[in-house]
């Protein structure tokens, strides 16, 4: 007792030196003594009735009203704000030492009344700092209340941890803080309200984070109403914070609902689970769609939580349907039918596209499972999903307008290349039968590609024919498998002089393509792969007539002078190969003198016709060709007649050069004149050889010193002449030359 007189007569000490001598740390002792015979009177009279903790809060509680808060008189006025301080740590404190001995009724009463001394401390002072700090003291104290309330109820009530549990307190505690924020609302009190209600949120999100967490509660249907109670509550955040991002934890609350009434249903297997959920995202959609009137804001937040959910749950559907095939295909139906709501709800393109392309894929999934649910593809193979869905896709886009045509378009062109090549390209599966279905196919596919006008990308269904006849080629007959391929090279030379007027074309920003024509032009050397050595000669010559057609066909379709003329020049020269193959095929109808003539000479022919006929325009281009080409026969007929070393030989090239020098003279063409007469005088002096070739070689000395006298004196006869007649006839002669072609 004396201890306690003698804390209290410290205390009155520092008291007065506090009014009088104005020094901080005596108005800090002050409250401290004070405290401190509290506590001695504790020990000598009070600690069997009651805690340590309870009587010093108490002390505190009383030493914070009536001297932090309420003193007015001089005497007490230095020591209001250590006093205040001074209060509030002993609380905590005291507090602290509660809770960490579980002392759970008296750890609650003190943070209940905490927070009271809160609500009073806002209302008494005047600092900014205190005013700020009690504002969010008073909710949390009461929040942090709450805890030992709940070990306390657990520890008295037998079995109330297995239907309560922490996320049901968690969730009782913020729609009481809830409801005591209305209060303050209604009371005006505008600052404690909006603390109390965050804080009020902050509990019952903490209470969904202990159901998400998987504790907090082991009863189905608590865990239920938990999240069906925290949409209203979220819904109350939203509305009274006014953030729009806040909806995506409605969203998120209201699919986390509907996920807990499974344990309510009883559903365990997975077909059943998938069949129940497949209505979250049809719900989402629905509650956004209908809320939306009222709050726009909260739309786009459930329309693509209900997307998000939708892609995971059809991956899901579609690996059941894979794996087990327990799950009806059907299922499937209504992912399409949100995808195609989404497409025409929505007004940006991108997202209509989107949307759109995602119901059409889940269609061709749809399609597919049905065959292998039902077992179809017994009769049709698994690929033909592919052309179905196309010509579902094609169905649906008759009935459609252009705009939508045009988004149709987007999709069901590269998906309907993708099926014709993933059926082309079957292993092991490709029968006779499939060639109408292929053809059929690529018909389809070639014709909404014509629509829009692609015209380079129709080559690729084009070439996928021919990709079908390679691998035909070991199915089909040989013979047969030829007459298709000259049929296919028709079918397309025919389309490509009806639907174009030209290979290729500009029309406006574009570069049009006859994609069946070019095709056409594949189609030939591919025809001479199906050829063998062993072949009659008359189907050896096919590919080079085919391309001689092509090229006559197309000459004038260029629009340029020179490309027609080089055209119909390529179109004159396909046939020679196969004149070869002919002529070789019938060599011993003839002679092997006439063997080499009648491979070259033809050329001849060839070239007076593209002379006179398609390079009239260019008559300096092709005399330098025509020059290239005799002298080309001529070294060629030369070297036979080498070879052969025959007297016929050397009359044959004999004729024939004094043949090209009259024709030259003729005609007026200096290659056919000057070319003769080479040849001519090579074969005199090839021929007569043997006769000048065994002279003695002074001989050559004699017949070379002749030479040049002859010339010496012709030139000194021409200088001693007025009139030079042969000079003026040799400029007459080389003038005449010159004006040949």
């Amino acid at each position: 007792m004396l201890l306690f007189l003698s804390y209290l007569i410290v205390a009155l000490n520092y008291g007065v030196l506090s009014y009088l001598v104005k020094q901080q740390v005596f108005q800090y002792l002050t409250p401290v003594f004070i405290f401190a015979a509290a506590w001695q009177l504790w020990v000598v009279a009070v600690s069997d009735f009651v805690s340590i903790e309870l009587f010093l809060f108490t002390v505190a509680s009383a030493f914070l009203l009536y001297f932090g808060l309420w003193a007015k008189h001089r005497w007490f006025l230095p020591i209001k704000e250590s006093s205040f301080y001074t209060s509030v740590i002993i609380m905590i404190i005291c507090i602290g030492f509660s809770a960490q001995t579980n002392q759970y009724g008296e750890t609650a009463a003190m943070l209940f009344a905490l927070g009271i001394w809160a609500y009073l401390a806002f209302k008494k002072s005047n600092v900014k700092e205190v005013m700020d700090t009690a504002v969010w003291a008073q909710p949390l104290s009461w929040f942090t209340a709450m805890v030992p309330v709940y070990f306390l109820l657990v520890e008295h009530i037998d079995g109330l941890r297995n239907v309560y549990g922490e996320a049901a307190h968690f969730a009782v505690t913020g729609l009481l803080l809830l409801a005591i924020s209305e209060g303050f609302s209604r009371a005006k009190e505008e600052d404690f309200s909006m603390s109390t209600f965050y804080i009020g949120q902050s509990s019952y999100a903490l209470s969904i984070f202990f159901l998400l967490n998987g504790t907090g509660v082991k009863a189905d249907w608590m865990r239920a109403i938990i999240l069906a109670a925290g949409i209203a509550v979220f819904i109350w955040l939203v509305r009274r914070s006014n953030v729009s991002q806040l909806w995506i934890v409605v969203s998120l609350t209201v699919l986390a609902f509907y996920v807990s009434l499974l344990p309510l249903l009883t559903l365990h297997e997975l077909p059943d689970i998938l069949m129940f959920m497949i209505a979250a995202p049809v719900l989402l959609i629905a509650i956004g769609s209908l809320g939306g009137k009222k709050w726009p804001d909260m739309n786009p937040y459930f329309f693509w939580l209900a997307h998000g959910s939708m892609v995971i749950l059809t991956a899901i559907i579609l690996l059941e349907l894979t794996i087990s095939m327990r799950l009806t295909p059907f299922i499937l139906i209504v992912p399409i039918a949100v995808y195609v709501y989404s497409s025409l709800v929505k007004r940006q393109e991108w997202q209509v596209k989107v949307f759109l392309y995602a119901s059409f894929t889940t269609l061709f999934f749809l399609i597919t499972n049905i065959g292998g649910y039902y077992d179809i593809f017994q009769a049709v193979p698994a690929p033909y999903s592919f052309m179905i869905t196309s010509v579902v896709l094609s169905l649906i886009w008759l009935g459609l307008p252009v705009l939508w045509r045009r988004r149709v378009d987007w999709y069901l062109i590269p998906f309907s290349l993708i099926g014709v090549y993933t059926i082309i390209y079957q292993p092991d599966l490709l029968q006779a039968a499939d060639l109408v279905p292929i053809i059929a196919y690529v018909a389809l596919t070639s014709f909404f590609i014509l629509y829009r006008k692609w015209s380079w990308v129709n080559v690729l269904p084009l070439l996928a024919i021919l990709s079908m006849w390679e691998e035909y080629r070991m199915i089909i007959d040989r013979q047969v498998m030829l007459v298709l391929l000259i049929a296919s090279f028709a079918v397309l030379v025919v389309m490509g002089r009806l639907m174009y007027s030209h290979l290729v074309e500009k029309e406006k920003n574009s570069i049009i393509l006859d994609s069946f024509t070019w095709v056409a032009l594949l189609y030939i050397p591919f025809f001479a792969t199906f050829l063998q050595v062993n072949m009659t000669v008359w189907l050896q010559i096919v590919p080079y007539l085919l391309l001689s057609l092509w090229f006559m066909l197309n000459r004038l379709r260029s629009g340029i002078q020179i490309a027609a003329a080089i055209f119909e020049t390529l179109s004159v020269l396909s046939i020679y190969p196969a004149y070869l193959l002919v002529i070789y095929e019938y060599s011993e109808l003839w002679t092997n003198l006439i063997q080499a003539e009648l491979e070259v000479l033809p050329l001849i022919g060839v070239m007076v016709y593209l002379r006179q006929r398609t390079w009239v325009d260019y008559r300096r281009i092709i005399n330098y060709v025509q020059l290239c080409l005799l002298l080309g026969i001529s070294a060629y007929l030369v070297v036979d007649a080498i070879f052969s070393h025959t007297i016929w030989d050397a009359w044959i090239i004999g004729s024939l050069s004094l043949l090209s020098m009259i024709v030259g003279m003729q005609l007026r063409i200096k290659a056919y004149f000057f070319v003769g007469m080479g040849v001519l005088i090579f074969n005199v002096i090839y021929q007569t050889r043997p006769y000048w070739g065994n002279m003695p070689w002074w001989f050559y000395l004699l017949v070379a010193g002749l030479l040049l006298i002859g010339i010496a004196s012709y030139n000194e006869w021409q200088k001693q002449q007025d009139q030079n007649l042969v000079g003026r006839k040799l400029k007459r002669l080389w003038a005449s030359l010159r004006k040949w072609d």
